[in-house]
């Protein structure tokens, strides 16, 4: 019944061509990537299977070239996006409201794009600006140099966006890319729930409709466009944590996983009609089959993030019906040694024209970040490295929650948490620094580069420990300790000794003007369980990312700034002369707050 299902929609619902006796093409090359937030620059490195050897990989002078690379095999082919091109972006290109990103993918071929969450980081009509051109005020570099910002010659795609003033998507919903006599459409969405990790000012006057709904309701429309096959690209993904052994290209742990929930309920529900999803947002490269509304598996893909990998797809048709009846995925890593390897089939497209012309884009926004770079943002009073100590607290982790919990205090948050690996190697502890150390913008953001949004929460007393005991190996999947840093105020107690799920012995919270500290854990048991407080961390944690899945639990979300914006403010309003340096022996800041207690 599925295989005669399948022919009822090719025969009648995209009506297909009777004018020719075959199709040509038979075979079109989708060239995927996702969540490149402006890393102009490589990210860093990857491997192709947890536990393999990493590589270097990204840039988009890399990623341009394997793109290149990858459509040269097909002259039937194109290049999209599944989203958060910008916003979170690094200085290079934040710094300038990442017009440089939408001229590199511009340059780099990119044809269209969903929107993603942090395209509205800025409200709508910046991302409208980002797409049609136009001076931001006051005007940037782009402008002040050249005259004009042209804008993104790639289209952005909003199907489940609706503009609350005209009653119709922000950008179209989709494109149909014809390939000789056959008709693909793309169709862009959106998580249906980023106003909750956006701030309202970004999202203001949209609506953000059901994901699978919406594509259901756009079928009758493609069906008039004689379409031949459905590709969604959909901003919103699965969240795992990958074990030894899983590789770019598995899907190990994603069907089972609570994180992957979200993407999995869209899938049920997209009509037969689709034949490719390409996923983003949980930055995870996975390639997976998962179930639609009739239960037929269909492919859903996800690239990783900041241009390490892209996804690769030959969408094969039936010559004689034309309709889609095989698609095959892979992930490819994108990485540097490979392609600078004289023996690579890659080597040759780092000398085309558009790796070129991005290399010297990439040098032209470096000379000029430089004077943002260097600008003192605050100081500290002795070196904050990123290490743990022994009970796994980490000095600039305590900077990182104090701005979080700053700049979230007007969402009502009392208490915020980081995770440990949550700020990046040195710290704030900057080689060969004397100190006080007036701490640079550039330093600041190699601190905190993730360009996460923070996101105020409600959890009641007992999931404020059940999350703190997932810090430990053996707790509700936990793989490995993973001690979340806290903000002033906050102070944990935990056994080592004690049984996985058990650890958490004492917890107090001293707010601002309390004679005394509230407890919430003493000897093991919680106080009042049900007893609900606001906190906050960033959407990774807030994803349940790290198997902290006890943070999906939390209640009445709301957005908050970057991270990094966050950390600049805190410093800029709490450290700059003639105020004190952050000082960790400063009693107000209540440091240590983490103890081990054996």
């Amino acid at each position: 019944m599925k295989a005669l299902s399948r022919m009822l929609v090719g025969s009648l619902l995209f009506l297909l061509c009777s004018c020719a006796d075959t199709i040509t093409p038979t075979t079109v090359k989708i060239v995927a990537l996702n969540d490149f937030h402006g890393n102009f620059r490589s990210p860093g490195k990857l491997a192709e299977v947890v536990g393999q050897p990493v590589e270097i990989v990204g840039g988009v002078d890399y990623l341009a070239a394997y793109v290149a690379e990858r459509i040269s095999q097909n002259a039937n082919h194109v290049v999209v996006g599944a989203g958060d091109l910008v916003g979170a972006s690094p200085l290079i290109s934040s710094a300038y409201h990442d017009e440089g990103t939408i001229e590199a993918m511009n340059l780099l071929g990119l044809d269209f794009s969903s929107v993603g969450n942090h395209e509205f980081d800025a409200g709508s009509a910046e991302l409208r600006r980002k797409q049609h051109g136009g001076c931001f005020v006051p005007p940037t570099r782009t402008c002040l140099e050249q005259g004009k910002f042209s804008g993104a010659k790639f289209q952005y795609l909003a199907a489940n966006v609706i503009d609350d003033k005209t009653g119709r998507s922000l950008f179209p919903s989709y494109e149909i890319r014809a390939f000789g006599n056959l008709r693909v459409a793309f169709v862009g969405l959106v998580l249906a729930g980023t106003p909750s990790i956006v701030l309202p000012s970004g999202v203001a006057g949209l609506t953000f409709r059901d994901e699978a709904q919406t594509v259901s309701q756009l079928i009758p429309e493609l069906r008039e466009k004689h379409v031949n096959s459905v590709v969604v690209l959909v901003h919103q993904g699965a969240s795992i944590d990958s074990a030894p052994g899983t590789g770019i290209n598995d899907c190990k742990g994603v069907v089972d996983s609570p994180g992957a929930v979200a993407i999995q309920k869209i899938v049920a529900g997209l009509p037969d009609e689709v034949d490719l999803v390409i996923s983003a947002h949980s930055h995870v490269a996975y390639n997976c089959q998962m179930k639609n509304s009739v239960g037929r598996l269909l492919p859903v893909t996800q690239a990783s993030a900041f241009g390490r990998a892209l996804t690769d797809v030959d969408l094969s048709f039936n010559p004689t019906t034309g309709r889609a009846e095989k698609v095959v995925a892979k992930n490819i890593l994108v990485s540097q040694p490979a392609a600078d390897a004289a023996t690579s089939a890659v080597h040759p497209f780092l000398s085309s024209p558009s790796v070129v012309a991005i290399r010297a884009l990439i040098a032209d926004y470096e000379k000029a970040v430089a004077p943002v770079a260097n600008q003192v943002v605050g100081s500290i009073a002795r070196a904050l490295p990123s290490n743990p100590d022994p009970s796994g607290e980490e000095l600039a982790g305590d900077l990182v929650a104090d701005s979080q919990l700053s700049a979230t205090s007007a969402e009502g948050a009392v208490m915020s948490f980081i995770n440990g690996s949550g700020v990046r190697n040195p710290g704030f502890n900057t080689p060969n620094a004397t100190y006080p150390h007036d701490v640079t913008y550039q330093e600041a953001f190699t601190a905190r580069p993730f360009g996460n949004s923070l996101v105020a929460m409600t959890l009641t007393a007992q999931q404020i420990k059940d999350a703190l005991e997932q810090q430990f190996t053996g707790c509700s999947g936990q793989t490995s300790d993973n001690i979340l840093q806290v903000s002033k105020g906050l102070h944990v107690e935990w056994s080592a000794s004690a049984a996985p799920c058990h650890k958490i012995a004492n917890v107090t919270l001293t707010t601002d003007g309390a004679v005394s500290p509230e407890k919430i854990v003493s000897n093991y048991v919680v106080d009042q369980p049900q007893k609900t407080y606001r906190i906050s961390m960033d959407n990774y944690l807030a994803a349940g990312k790290s198997n902290f899945t006890v943070f999906l639990q939390g209640t009445n979300q709301t957005g908050g700034p970057l991270d990094i914006d966050a950390v600049v403010s805190y410093l800029s309003s709490t450290t700059l002369a003639p105020k004190p340096p952050f000082d960790p022996a400063d009693p107000a800041l209540g440091i240590p707050r983490i103890k081990k207690l054996e």
